[in-house]
């Protein structure tokens, strides 16, 4: 089990999240940090989280798991 999974993010950590999404009409656009193939992502916990995963996890509840999630505005 992935750290995050297991505890809840702090009010803290969701902002810090969210203070690195630029909202779009349609799409959402990620500013934080990049990886070298151009994912979005952020540390919690001593781990480095995919942002795409981890918003769909704030946005349903549940943890994506094997299952691909969309990561650009196609």
């Amino acid at each position: 089990m992935r750290p995050w999974e297991e505890f809840p993010l702090t009010e803290r950590q969701k902002g810090n999240f969210f203070a690195k999404i630029r909202l779009g009409s349609y799409c959402h656009e990620w500013i934080g940090a990049k990886n070298n193939k151009g994912y979005g992502q952020i540390r919690l916990f001593k781990t480095t989280v995919y942002a795409h995963r981890l918003a769909y996890q704030l946005a349903t509840g549940q943890f994506p798991g094997e299952m691909h999630v969309t990561h650009t505005c196609d």
